[in-house]
């Protein structure tokens, strides 16, 4: 219904007055986007995606403003761009660069292995404006190979299937081979879809809380449990305390918001202490949560506050 509208509006329109405004539509859009860099800067500055309950500006730009993982990647690399080099607003929005070419320099300094100074980054605006993308990639790889290797890139390919895309180094490559020799016994011919199974059950039983706390729950006879040391570290939190809280918030971030949505992140998560040590706090599982590292740091923020903060917001 809306597109007949439009259309019944266009056709009282000329074909100049059609190009005309088109071209200050575009021009607008460049602005917007550019205004849009800036809010999203402002709003990692002040923390604002956790206090909505989001544990990242990236989960903030994809969940709570619907932009696509691949838009919203875009946008904060171009952001992170542009607030090391102010100077290329007015190119975006005159449109002699792109946001996708903003965000292929900033893929690319962060890849080097060495610091990119203003002065560096301001060069790579200024060599990059009106180029492709391809045209990109290839100034990029003259002078960086290795920092402008493809990133990473997942594609869902099924309901049940993702495509993964990396470039592997030598290093691993050796590290995989071995472990193919080594687990000949299990499969003498894997997949690397195979491998990367057996290695991801190996890594969760060592390192999911939720794994270890599975093992303990069900001890062999002919292992004797050996009591923990005490400690006089009051931040130590015993493990049988850990694997309670770890179980009872089911290994997800508790944090809500004011209007109750929970965050329920797995990334990143921390044991925090709800009434803080250096207020008299216990390492109590009433008084233990996990919250992931995001709310975890805003949460200090808001009882320590940013003096006592800043040396740990690096």
């Amino acid at each position: 219904m809306v597109n007949k509208i439009y259309m019944m509006n266009f056709k009282s329109v000329s074909d100049s007055a059609l190009l005309e405004k088109t071209k200050t539509l575009v021009q607008e859009e460049r602005k917007l986007t550019t205004s849009v860099l800036w809010h999203l800067h402002e709003i990692q500055k002040r923390r604002l995606y956790a206090e909505q309950g989001f544990q990242s500006l990236f989960d903030y730009c994809v969940r709570g403003l619907n932009y696509s993982e691949a838009a919203a990647g875009r946008r904060i690399a171009a952001m992170r761009l542009l607030v090391d080099v102010p100077e290329a607003e007015p190119l975006l929005e005159a449109g002699a660069i792109s946001l996708s070419t903003l965000s292929t320099i900033q893929g690319f300094v962060q890849r080097k292995d060495a610091p990119t100074s203003k002065a560096e980054k301001m060069e790579l605006v200024a060599a990059l404006q009106g180029k492709s993308r391809r045209e990109c990639e290839q100034h990029l790889v003259a002078l960086g190979p290795e920092a402008a290797r493809p990133a990473d890139r997942e594609r869902v390919i099924s309901p049940t299937e993702t495509e993964i895309r990396f470039v592997a180094d030598d290093a691993l490559m050796e590290k995989l081979k071995r472990i193919r020799e080594l687990d000949a016994h299990v499969n003498s011919d894997p997949s690397y879809l195979d491998l990367f199974h057996r290695l991801a059950d190996l890594a969760l039983k060592k390192l999911d809380p939720e794994k270890r706390i599975e093992r303990k729950s069900t001890p062999p006879a002919e292992s004797p449990q050996i009591p923990e040391a005490p400690s006089t570290n009051p931040r130590y939190v015993p493990a049988a305390v850990k694997g309670l809280v770890w179980k009872r918030d089911q290994g997800c971030c508790t944090y809500r918001t004011p209007e109750g949505r929970r965050c329920s992140s797995r990334f990143a998560l921390e044991i925090d202490h709800i009434k803080p040590l250096a207020h008299g706090g216990l390492s109590t599982p009433e008084n233990l949560r996990l919250l992931c590292r995001a709310h975890n740091r805003q949460q200090a923020l808001a009882k320590l506050g940013p003096e006592v903060m800043r040396p740990y917001l690096v």
